[in-house]
């Protein structure tokens, strides 16, 4: 939809404003597989859904502004989020650059939901074959949905493990492992984007709401967000919004309902706590004293440095542009000005700006 949580979220602003139909093109919700793995999964014939895991791998095509998770996962993400019909507690994404360096062409994402269950996405662009797998782990059944397989792209197994509902002692207790048999569901033939643009132009005649709507497109972006954030091993909190452009490096903290604005650096060592706000283009810094090489001539290593810590307190503002050293604090509240370099700590509830930046005033309170 949008590069963005942010831009996702002016479209969504700007749709509702002027009157007009916002649709995202999520493709597969519209095709005879999904639409009948959604049919089976409502009518409770699988049971209680436990896992969902997902594959798309294949060579290529590598791209030069994304990694293969906003490439290939998006897909996998809409399905699931359309079957679970909730969004994620968590998200968690590992990945590695192997071709070109920091664009990640093999991840690994977990989504966590309630009810103990979860999913597992797998996107790679560095696998000899093409295989686009999704398995539906239930209670009672299993569905396997093969979306590169020509005829039965849809397998429902009659498998699952039971546990003794009664024992008295450990030699009691048996697991009953149960292989009944498959089979496959009749698809009725559609082509899954002329259904979509139908059902886009049924919504705009009847001023209906899409199925793949502006607000699931941002759902979906959100996730892609922190899943890249968490890619540099840093830890974001709930209702975070991220501009385009914005680097959280391993290490940082961000807390729950914080908005960072677009072209900002987060570097390791930062701890923002809730309810931040970052401007445009700010930049945070970790170490005292930066320097390209050591003693001898040498390039530093993570080993020839140390990072300090920085931390800004719950509720505090900066500004756009401004930069801050690392060591200090600022403090609750506190609101820093625009282009402000700030080199001590920042008092709660206080106005700083300027280079060095310096109190203008007090806030009355918490603001």
């Amino acid at each position: 939809m949008a590069s963005s949580a942010e831009e996702c979220e002016e479209l969504v602003q700007i749709a509702e404003e002027k009157g007009l139909v916002l649709m995202v093109g999520h493709t597969f919700l519209y095709s005879p597989a999904v639409k009948k793995i959604k049919e089976i999964v409502d009518r409770g014939d699988i049971g209680d859904v436990r896992y969902i895991s997902s594959r798309r791998l294949n060579l290529g095509l590598f791209q030069k502004d994304i990694n293969v998770a906003w490439d290939l996962a998006p897909h996998d993400i809409s399905i699931i989020l359309h079957i679970l019909e909730e969004l994620p507690l968590s998200v968690n994404c590992r990945g590695e650059a192997h071709i070109t360096p920091g664009i990640e062409d093999l991840t690994n994402i977990h989504l966590t939901f309630r009810k103990h269950r979860s999913a597992l996405i797998q996107s790679s662009w560095l696998d000899p074959r093409k295989v686009r797998e999704m398995t539906i782990v239930g209670s009672k059944r299993m569905i396997v949905y093969d979306d590169v397989a020509p005829l039965e792209k849809i397998k429902i197994f009659d498998s699952r493990v039971d546990v003794p509902p009664h024992y008295d002692s450990f030699a009691e207790f048996q697991y009953s492992y149960h292989y009944g048999d498959m089979y496959v569901p009749y698809l009725k033939q559609e082509e899954p984007l002329k259904v979509e643009c139908q059902h886009f132009l049924d919504c705009i005649q009847n001023n209906r709401t899409p199925l793949t709507n502006g607000r699931r497109g941002l759902e979906l972006v959100k996730i892609l967000e922190a899943a890249s954030a968490n890619l540099y091993g840093c830890e974001i909190g709930d209702d975070v919004r991220i501009g385009t452009f914005v680097e959280i490096q391993k290490g940082a903290k961000i807390g729950n309902r914080c908005k960072i604005s677009s072209h900002s650096f987060i570097c390791e060592g930062v701890t923002l706590e809730d309810e931040v706000f970052i401007g445009h283009n700010v930049t945070f810094i970790n170490d005292l004293y930066p320097r390209s090489t050591t003693a001898d001539g040498q390039l530093q290593t993570e080993a020839d440095w140390k990072c300090v810590p920085t931390l800004v307190k719950k509720g505090a503002s900066i500004g756009s542009s401004a930069t801050l050293l690392c060591g200090i604090t600022v403090g609750e509240y506190a609101i820093v000005g625009a282009g402000s370099v700030v080199t001590r700590d920042v008092p709660p509830h206080s106005v700083v700006a300027g280079n060095p930046a310096k109190v203008l005033k007090m806030l009355p309170g918490k603001k």
